[in-house]
């Protein structure tokens, strides 16, 4: 026990005794009998402290002597070195303390702390900081103080991170592994001694549970660690992660096959190059996507489901009402039966029966045929009783569901009277999606047919087509409402990981009204207090 603070012994017993040159030999001066006016301090020999904050001088070795009745004999060791002393011939350079130094010493002296170490003892703390900074230093994350030792800058600039708390330590922790981005590097590579002090030489001290507890939450942030498995002294009670190479093997489809679906699901982005086995994913939220993938059909057997002939189903995918579960080329079954009961359900409640003899209605894909207008506007029509849908009883599913001509011509002659934009700039829904960060199929677009964001209506013109395109008013206000993690990491600057570990710790849901599945997206007021803390702690770290 120091100064009201546990330590290992070896931190303070040590053959080698260090201390200032500068103040024995201020002490020595002041005297005409120096040897009982010299203090020898104890913080001196404290591993850790590096630095005299009186005068700024590095403590330096005074002498070493493994028998402890000759090293401990003040006096007369003191009386050995003190002409040494007096000459100068101990002296360094200058060393200005760091912010690590100065809170050291404010600790030992009064036991004030405030920083968030004030909660955790003195010397994991001491030693968290050495370990964090020398791995920050030797994977060229962070660059060392000048004007320091080896050790000095690496407690130096451990501390200027652990002083800020869990999310400071956190992004650094991200940013060691990202580093670490070979096939097979595990956590040992990316964290180095700091993982290996953790797991194995203070396994054991409780002291450092808050500092490990820290780590294994970047440990589960970053590599597929799989249910049951030790992770710093914790068996994993789940899978919070997947790897495109544990997945592959747990689920047994092909790993460039799996690629690609989690690609185009928008667990990666384009152009991803890293080995499969650091290419992970959140295992929960892509779960569904295991249990559909098995399921999925073909054309022919889709259209047969829904009771649609091939151009329908073709044109029910082209105008946006039947989205495919996947559109790479490789695959053909790419359909799901679930999607096509949704839609025949949906016709359904908004159908009357039709007499099959009436010859004054016509299918949705004559209708669409005749006037050029897209399958999903027909629909929506419907939706909003602009104009009746009947359905006729001597005919399966979709190809017995019927338009009236004359609402049909009505309709035409109604939007054929509203301007629309011509395509001028802005992005396509899909492009806007994919620069919040929402790959999702339809987040983006669902927000818009659901009226949560504006997106503006424009002519394309070669086509004709009309579209929604997102331009700076949209934007501006999907900003103002909503955030995703991509765009908490550019406002703050935080790795995005870290901003997703912040956030889940944080228990925020995503946007869900009535249940509804947007993805990743979040109310801007929900996440306000979160944002202003990270944004202060951001600012803090560039200062």
């Amino acid at each position: 026990m120091f100064r009201g603070e546990l330590f290992v012994s070896r931190y303070l017993r040590n053959p080698v005794v260090r201390g200032c040159p500068q103040c024995i030999r201020v002490e020595a001066q002041e005297t005409s009998s120096p040897l009982h006016n010299i203090t020898l301090r104890g913080e001196w020999q404290l591993r850790g402290a590096g630095v005299c904050l009186k005068h700024s001088h590095p403590l330096v070795p005074l002498w070493s002597r493994q028998n402890p009745v000759e090293r401990f004999d003040v006096g007369g060791r003191i009386a050995e070195v003190l002409p040494d002393i007096l000459t100068g011939k101990l002296n360094s350079p200058v060393a200005p303390p760091s912010s690590f130094d100065l809170w050291l010493h404010q600790r030992l002296s009064t036991g004030e702390d405030r920083t968030w170490l004030a909660g955790q003892p003195l010397f994991p703390a001491m030693t968290f900081c050495s370990l964090l900074g020398a791995e920050l230093i030797r994977k060229s994350v962070s660059d060392a103080p000048k004007d320091c030792s080896e050790d000095r800058a690496a407690s130096a600039l451990g501390f200027e991170t652990a002083a800020r708390g869990p999310a400071a330590i956190q992004d650094k922790l991200h940013k060691l592994a990202a580093a670490a981005d070979g096939a097979l590097d595990e956590p040992q590579k990316a964290f180095g001694k700091l993982y290996v002090s953790l797991n194995r030489a203070y396994k054991e001290d409780d002291g450092f549970d808050g500092f490990r507890e820290i780590l294994r939450g970047c440990i589960l942030d970053v590599w597929p660690i799989a249910p049951g498995k030790m992770v710093l002294g914790r068996r994993t009670a789940q899978r919070r992660l997947h790897s495109v190479h544990t997945a592959s093997k747990e689920i047994g489809i092909g790993g460039a096959l799996l690629d690609s679906f989690l690609t185009e699901a928008g667990a990666f982005s384009d152009g991803d190059k890293r080995p499969r086995s650091r290419k992970v994913f959140d295992a929960q939220r892509f779960a569904d996507l295991f249990e559909e993938i098995p399921n999925l059909i073909g054309p022919n057997t889709m259209r047969e489901a829904i009771g649609a002939t091939l151009h329908e189903l073709k044109a029910l995918e082209k105008d946006g009402v039947l989205v495919p579960f996947t559109k790479l080329p490789r695959i053909r079954s790419r359909w799901r039966a679930a999607d096509g009961d949704v839609l025949l359900t949906q016709l359904s409640k908004l159908a009357d029966a039709v007499d099959p003899q009436d010859p004054g209605w016509e299918t949705l894909q004559l209708a669409r045929n005749r006037t050029g207008m897209p399958l999903s506007d027909l629909i929506r029509s419907c939706n909003n009783r602009t104009i009746g849908l009947g359905k006729r009883s001597d005919v399966f599913g979709y190809h017995g569901f019927v338009l009236r001509h004359s609402d049909v011509d009505h309709l035409t002659a109604q939007n054929d009277k509203a301007p629309a934009a011509p395509l001028r700039g802005g992005l396509s829904l899909a492009q806007f999606g994919r620069s919040v960060g929402l790959r999702g199929k339809g987040n983006i677009s669902s927000l818009v047919s659901s009226g949560h964001i504006s997106a503006t209506e424009v002519v394309h013109p070669k086509t004709g087509k009309r579209l929604k395109h997102i331009f700076g008013e949209d934007a501006t206000s999907f900003h103002r409402k909503f955030v995703t993690i991509s765009t908490i990491a550019a406002e703050t600057g935080l790795h995005w990981n870290s901003v997703r570990t912040v956030v889940n710790a944080a228990g925020l849901k995503p946007f869900s009204p009535d249940g509804q599945d947007f993805g990743a997206i979040y109310l801007r007021n929900n996440v306000k207090p979160l944002l202003a803390m990270l944004s202060s702690k951001d600012a803090a770290a560039s200062g």
